[in-house]
C-alpha cells in the first residue's frame, strides 16, 4: 500500500489525473441529487467548473476501452444529474463529463 492506498485504486487514480487539471472550482463531491419531475435520484461524483464551463463530472472504471456508443447510458445518466442540479440548486450544468479509467 502506498499512501494509505490500494495499488488498483492508484492505479485507476493516476490514469484520470492529467484530466484533473481542467478543473477550476469545484461545487461539490457525492453530491446526494433527486428530481420530483423525473421521479429519480441518485449520487453525482462531481459538480464542478471544468476548463471554466459548469459540468457535471462521473468517473467510470473499466476493464477494458469501450465504443462510445455502449456507453450512452453514462451520458443519460450524466445528463440526467444536469437536469436535477438545476431543479435542486439552480446550478445550470450545460456540460457533461465521464472520465473512464481503464486497466
Amino acid at each position: 500500500w502506498k499512501q494509505d492506498a490500494m495499488p488498483f485504486n492508484l492505479h485507476s487514480f493516476n490514469k484520470i489525473k492529467p484530466y484533473l487539471n481542467n478543473v477550476n472550482l469545484v461545487y461539490g463531491t457525492e453530491v446526494p441529487l433527486w428530481s420530483k419531475f423525473l421521479q429519480t435520484a441518485g449520487r453525482c461524483d462531481l459538480i464542478c467548473q471544468y476548463n471554466k464551463i459548469n459540468t457535471i463530472l462521473d468517473f467510470k472504471t473499466a476493464k477494458k476501452s469501450k465504443k462510445e456508443s455502449y456507453i450512452k447510458n453514462y451520458f443519460l445518466q450524466a445528463t440526467a444529474y444536469s437536469l436535477m442540479a438545476l431543479e435542486r440548486f439552480d446550478l445550470f450544468c450545460p456540460q457533461i463529463a465521464v472520465l473512464i479509467s481503464v486497466d
